[in-house]
């Protein structure tokens, strides 16, 4: 939901699924504005976030791997295609919640 408001709020931003295969854990979603992506941790090099996700889950399991997915079209409809929550799913108001933290992360 974070990468979703952080694209809706800035046009131009990407939305991209770290798509782990063989239903693996792991998985992350982020915005990227080409070679910045921006997630929990703010901004940071798209390539370092790539690694360090795959180092970390790969620790977990040496067989991880992924496919990279730019989402396109509906965001609730490529969450409900690979059985993530959509924004109702969630307690309270979550886009509320992703404002806030945004905002706390770009002050």
């Amino acid at each position: 939901m974070l990468a979703h408001r952080m694209a809706t709020r800035h046009g131009g931003l990407d939305i991209v699924h770290m798509r782990p295969i063989d239903n693996l854990a792991g998985s992350h979603v982020y915005a990227l504005d080409g070679a910045r992506a921006f997630d929990f941790n703010g901004w940071t090099n798209e390539a370092d976030l790539v690694a360090a996700n795959t180092e970390a889950c790969r620790a977990e399991n040496p067989a991880w791997d992924f496919d990279r997915i730019v989402i396109e079209g509906d965001f609730d409809e490529y969450c409900r295609s690979v059985n993530h929550r959509t924004a109702d799913q969630y307690p309270g108001d979550v886009l509320a919640r992703a404002d806030l933290y945004i905002e706390s992360l770009l002050a």
